[in-house]
This record gives structure tokens, sequence and C-alpha cells, in this order.
């Protein structure tokens, strides 16, 4: 640790970190001191997004955008924005977009915007905000020609959202004013008469929509639900699309499709290939909500199945762990859908527990080897109820799968989730250093706020370390001053003292009290501070000493001990010759009145 600049407080990490962070913010601005009125800027936004880093390209965006010269250069950029964030299906960010207009907007621009946020959130499974959003829009514009579509997105908001009584209503209304010949009124209230499970009359509305492979897919699911058509047939038609067309939702669409009528025929190997690409794309092209029950635990379910028809045939016997994972091993690479579902059945009913957590790790690198392999893997994990626990807490979750998690979590910055991981984690992974492994975990937990919890980590950590070394002592303290950070002072206390007895080093005690006395300051006790601040001093008057001192005196005046303040600060006067240091303790006396002010 290094040494304390003379006179200053509260020199810890997350403030110089918060000071870090501004400079570096202000640095990074230069470059993009662009003219946001030129059209090289969108040209640059546009070639950097065509290179895959569509961040970046935002990145590019928000400066220009704060610097742009007029309202008529800022809609420019908007609009590129809301392009761009549609074209790379980043619904959720569009969906919380609420930029605040400058002067000079257009109203017609304000609603163009909040059309599409209204959009983003229908997609982003956000209906009741939505239709907050397109109530707004109608209200603004009672007899504007986008009336119709305003009023059919409310009743798909309805729809998304599982009153079928209130979209029923909604669509009857529309019908009346608009007719039901168009496309998207015959999709909307084809999936309508889905969900209130008439499959008939489902059809009857899109037949004449056939045309449009949105229609196309809702009336073969209509007819294999009204059975009309064989599934076999179903399941034959929706491959088609599912495999070869450009559009990726229409693809997710064909697989549920598709899925839905493997299960029917007992195609189990094309059932659980459907539900893989289901789910694992389910964060940018979620189902139309309530019109499948295809879930990770559906997949589970599937993968079982599969595996346990696999076998029968093979006369491999339930039991012979080895002969399943060579069975899994070898269908790997030519068939890595029947290789997941072998595992997945080791995984579930292996003889041992060893094999049955070595099952679940190598299920999960196959999982994670396929495209968007991390949202399947939630999927199959953390969205089903065998692993979730009674609480839902997902304390029976494998422990090799949960580190994986924990680690994406914290990548992707949601200390939410990796706090709630964290939390029943049984230990460190193999080759991971277990003092290091803990000291994340609580101060994963504190980030999150869970300060309590992160406390009691640290509390076993203490109790359980033995033989501390000064760089896990420092490395200790930094994640207590987190707890100082989220006012856990008493926490905090106790955890100085247990550091305190721990430390060998004599500087590094000094520096403890020192902290130790900044918590009983923060708890309103300046006397019991005053006196820590005096160990830290410990009858030095070095650098460190002199800060210590000076916080002494400061601690003294707030406990109303005027004098024993005075003679503090009047001792340092007398070691000081720095003109500002003088200054400033010349202030401080003068400030506490009576003699030598």
């Amino acid at each position: 640790m290094s040494g304390a600049p003379v006179f200053v407080s509260g020199f810890r990490g997350a403030r110089l970190r918060a000071i870090l962070c501004a400079v570096l913010a202000a640095l990074a601005a230069g470059p993009l001191a662009v003219s946001a009125e030129s059209p090289a800027v969108i040209a640059e936004v546009r070639a950097v997004a065509d290179t895959g880093a569509a961040g970046l390209a935002l990145h590019l965006l928000d400066g220009a955008q704060a610097r742009a010269g007029g309202a008529d250069a800022w809609m420019a950029l908007e609009r590129e924005r809301v392009r761009l964030l549609m074209q790379t299906q980043q619904w959720a960010a569009l969906a919380d977009r609420a930029p605040v207009y400058p002067d000079g907007v257009p109203a017609g621009f304000v609603s163009w915007a909040r059309g599409h946020r209204a959009q983003a959130l229908l997609r982003s499974n956000r209906p009741a905000e939505a239709r907050a959003v397109l109530l707004q829009l109608m209200a603004q514009q009672p007899q504007g020609p986008q009336l119709g579509a305003l009023r059919r997105q409310i009743a798909q908001s309805y729809l998304d959202e599982g009153r079928l009584g209130d979209a029923y209503v909604a669509m009857q209304r529309y019908r009346r004013d608009y007719g039901d010949d168009d496309l998207g009124t015959a999709r909307l209230l084809g999936r309508l008469l889905l969900q209130q499970q008439q499959p008939r009359e489902a059809e009857l509305v899109l037949a004449p929509h056939a045309e449009d492979p949105e229609a196309y897919l809702l009336q073969l699911l209509a007819s294999l639900r009204a059975e009309t058509l064989r599934a076999g047939q179903v399941l034959a038609r929706s491959l088609g699309p599912a495999r070869q067309s450009k559009d990726e939702a229409l693809r997710v669409l064909a697989w549920a499709v598709a899925a839905e009528a493997a299960l029917a025929v007992g195609d189990l190997a094309t059932a659980a290939n459907g539900l893989e690409h289901v789910l694992a794309a389910r964060q940018r092209h979620p189902l139309p909500s309530g019109l499948f029950d295809l879930s990770g635990e559906t997949l589970w379910e599937v993968y079982v199945r599969h595996a346990t028809a696999l076998g029968n045939r093979a006369g491999r016997l339930v039991g012979d762990d080895a002969r399943w994972l060579v069975a899994a091993r070898e269908a790997e690479r030519p068939y890595p859908v029947q290789a997941r579902a072998l595992t997945a059945l080791l995984a579930e009913r292996g003889g041992r527990a060893a094999q049955r957590a070595a099952a679940h790790e190598y299920l999960m690198r196959q999982v994670l080897a396929r495209e968007n392999g991390m949202v399947l893997l939630h999927a199959l994990y953390l969205d089903v109820p065998r692993f979730a626990g009674r609480t839902g807490d997902h304390r029976d979750l494998p422990e090799v799968v949960r580190h994986t998690l924990i680690d994406h979590a914290l990548a992707a910055g949601d200390l939410t989730l990796a706090s709630r991981l964290s939390a029943h984690a049984a230990g460190p992974p193999p080759g991971i250093d277990p003092f290091m492994w803990h000291l994340r975990r609580a101060r994963i937990l504190i980030s999150a706020g869970e300060a309590e919890a992160g406390a009691e980590a640290l509390g076993e950590l203490l109790a359980a370390q033995d033989g501390w070394s000064n760089t896990q002592i420092e490395r200790t303290l930094q994640v207590v001053f987190d707890l100082q950070n989220a006012a856990q002072h008493e926490a905090a206390l106790g955890l100085f003292e247990a550091l305190y007895a721990r430390a060998a080093d004599g500087q590094v005690r000094r520096e403890i009290h020192y902290w130790m006395a900044d918590s009983q300051l923060a708890l309103e006790r300046p006397a019991d501070a005053a006196l820590l601040y005096m160990r830290s001093a410990g009858g030095s008057l070095d650098p460190w000493g002199q800060t210590a001192l000076y916080q002494a005196a400061g601690a003294l005046a707030r406990a109303r001990m005027v004098e024993d303040a005075r003679g503090v600060y009047q001792r340092l006067l007398r070691i000081t010759d720095d003109p500002a240091r003088r200054a400033v303790l010349e202030r401080e006396l003068q400030q506490l009145g009576g003699p030598g002010a």
C-alpha cells in the first residue's frame, strides 16, 4: 500500500476509480469530436457497424449526437440509431431508448420514434409498457392515418400479455371499423383463435393469406392442432422454411411448428433439434406469447426420451455409464443432437455422483459449442424447475455449470444473477485459487446489494484461511472498502479487526486503524474515531502519521473536545514548514476559536 498524502482523507479505491473513469471519459471524447451535421458521421457509423462492431457504432453515435449542431442533425443521427438497433435486433436497447429531445424537434418525429419504441417493447415481451406508449400515440393522433395500425398493436399487446378477453374485444372493434381482409389482422386474429383453442377457425382465417410466410406457418400450426393435416405432413412442410428461410424470426417460428409436429409423430431427434433452435434464439426472436408450450424442461424430457430409445435399439443397459459415454463421444461430430441427448441421460441418471457431474460438464461444453450456446445453456439450467430448488434460488445447479454461468453473468454486467448464483456455490472449481475465488464471491455479493451475505462470506474466508500474506490482506481490504462504500460500517469494523489480528506488517496495521477510524466517524462516534486515528499515527510524524493526526484533530472537534483538537493542530503547526499546509492548519484553528486562533 502506498503512503497517504498529507491531510487527504478518503482516498480509497472506489473514489479513485470514479475519478479515473471521469478522466478517461473526458479523454475518450476527443476523437469523437466530429461535426455531427456531416454525412461523413453516418457513413462512418455504417462502415463500423458493417464490420460487426455495432456497439462501437452506437458509441460513435453517442458522441456525435451529443455534439449535434441543431435539431435536424440530431434527428438524422437518431434515425440512424433506430435503424441500426432494428437491423441488429437489439430490441431491449431500442425499447429502453427514451431520449431528451432537443428544441426544434417536430412532434411528428417524436411520434415516429415512439412508434418504433412500441414495436421494440412488443418484441421484448413487454406488452403492458408497449400499450402505454401506443395509447399515448393514439391520444396525440386520434384521427391520423396510423390509427388502425396502433389499434391492432394494442390488441397484440393484450394477446402477448395473455389477456385473451381484452384482445378479443379489441380485435372485434378493430374488425368492425376496418374489416379483416388485411394480412396483419389475419395473423393477429389467427394467433388469438389458436390461443383460444379454436384451431379450425384460425385455419380458415389464415388460409387466404398462405402466400405470406408467417401466415403460412401459423396456418400449418392450426392444421396440426385441428388435425386437418397429418402431423407428418405438417413436419415435412415446416422443415423447408425452418432450414431455408433467410428471415431468422421465421426460421424460429418454423422450428417451433416442426418441433410440435415431430413430437406428435414421435420423431424425437427432429423435436430435440427444433427445440434447440427455438431456445437458442429466444432472446432475439422470442416465440409469440402463449402460442407454444416449449421450454428448457421440454428439451430435457425429449433428450432423455430420445437417448432411451437409442439405448434400447443398441441394447445398452441403464447403469453401464461407460458405454453410454462412448456412444455420446462417437456421435458428437456426426450427430451432435444425438450426442447431447445421450449426455443428458447420463447427467440425469448416471450411477455415481461424479459421473453425473462429469456428464453435466460434457453437456455444457457441447451446448456452448453451438451457435448461441450460452442462451441455450440458460434455458437448460436456469429456467427449469429441476435445478431451481424449493425456493427458486438455483441451489441444485451442477457446480461446474454454476461457475460458468457466474463468469458469463459477470462478463455481461449482470451482478444480480451473478450474486444469486454465487450465494449457493459450494466452492471454487478445480484449478482456481480458493482464496481469490472466495474473495471474488464476496465482492460479487456486495456489489449486487447483498452486503450482509458478502460480509458473511468474508467472515467465513477469515475463519478458514491460515497464514495470511500482506498481498492477501491488501486484497481483502479492497473488498472491505466495498462494504464501507455500501455504508455497512459495523460489518466492516469487525472484518478490519480480524484483518488487524492477522497482519504482521506495521504499516499495514497503521492503515487498518485509519480505515477503522473512518467507519467509526461514519457511525457518528467521533471520540472512538479520534483514538483510532491516533493509533494509526503511532507516535510518528512521518507523512502518514501527520495525516492521521490531522484527521484525529477533526474527529476531536466533532466530539466537542475542542482543547484536545486545538492541541493536535498546534503540534502539527509547529513541525510544518510548507506554506499551504500551514494555511490549512491555521484555518482549522480559527474555526475552533479561542486561544491560538
